[in-house]
């Protein structure tokens, strides 16, 4: 719920040259309200005047940048290295568009929602927070392993993107849902996950460094290229998954296909062309419950259609990291 207290507003529109001069000025008003059209260099300089504020509520409602198409930029790998306090403002405007200001840090007006923590300071969620806003930690140097206050249910997409030294990741079972590309580019090595999930999202731990993961029962999708560019030696998928996607797991040297899986992408493993040969399947095995698939000697098939191995090519007796 957004702030209705407006006792005392300041509204910075552009006119005034410096924005640091008029920080300065209205540093007693309880709502800075940022109106205007402003370049990617002004949204950095304003990000870090307002980062180093000890507590303000910033109100973003008539903020706009020069790029209309922002929000497809800022979530092109090739767009920029860091995304600003204002930027990811503008990305999280779906929980409101008035946000507190506090030590480096970023929340929701009400405090439920963490939004922002600068790249080059240790990541610390307060107790209370509830959602991980979009790109909230994206690309953070300091932070090398999560665990979660109680009080988190969601981590959005690209919440922890690019850390590029988190290696473990504690999820508690009450939350309840993790976007996108959450920690996609993360140097993972341990990952417990929430027995709340529904589904592992697109991209969500690609290029990690797992060996093994352990798929919550909860679990009835995993999304395309949801652990691309991994170390799993192999995929035990447990009753209750029911969908896998392209690309899902890269080079698996076996997997397990529960009863209720019924819909399998035939590029659901993503070969390393370096390393492997296109022919080269996992081994697969299938419950026999299965009324959709079936292996044979670690070849899956189709039941509508049992003489032809569903991936296109038997299983060869290739052995994959071993």
């Amino acid at each position: 719920m957004e702030t209705k207290n407006t006792q005392k507003r300041a509204v910075f529109n552009g006119e005034v040259k410096s924005f640091e001069s008029w920080l300065n000025q209205n540093g007693d008003a309880e709502i800075l309200c940022i109106s205007g059209e402003y370049s990617d260099d002004d949204v950095k300089k304003m990000s870090e005047l307002l980062s180093f504020c000890q507590t303000v509520m910033v109100d973003i409602s008539e903020l706009n940048t020069q790029r209309k198409d922002y929000e497809d930029d800022i979530t092109d790998d090739t767009f920029k290295d860091e995304i600003y306090l204002l930027e990811k403002m503008i990305l999280n405007k779906k929980y409101g568009s008035v946000f507190k200001v506090c030590n480096h840090m970023a929340f929701s007006s009400d405090g439920l929602i963490w939004v922002h923590v600068p790249v080059d300071s240790a990541v610390e969620i307060p107790s209370g927070v509830e959602i991980i806003g979009r790109y909230a930690a994206c690309g953070n140097k300091v932070v090398d392993y999560l665990i979660f206050p109680t009080s988190v249910r969601i981590i959005d997409d690209n919440a922890f993107s690019d850390c590029e030294n988190l290696e473990s990741v504690n999820m508690h079972n009450g939350i309840t849902a993790i976007g996108e590309c959450s920690f996609d580019g993360c140097p993972i090595e341990y990952l417990r996950l929430s027995n709340s999930l529904k589904k592992i999202p697109a991209c969500c731990f690609a290029g990690n460094y797992l060996t093994n993961v352990v798929i919550p029962s909860s679990v009835k999708k995993i999304e395309a290229s949801a652990f691309h560019a991994s170390h799993l030696k192999e995929l035990r998928l447990p009753e209750g998954v029911e969908s896998i996607k392209c690309d899902a797991v890269w080079s698996p040297g076996y997997v397990w296909f529960p009863s209720t899986m019924r819909e399998i992408d035939k590029d659901f493993f993503c070969d390393a062309p370096i390393l492997r040969r296109d022919e080269e399947t996992p081994y697969i095995d299938v419950d026999e419950r299965n009324p959709w698939f079936f292996s044979k000697n670690g070849t899956l098939f189709s039941r509508d259609n049992p003489d032809k191995p569903y991936l296109g090519c038997p299983y060869n007796g290739y052995k994959w990291r071993e």
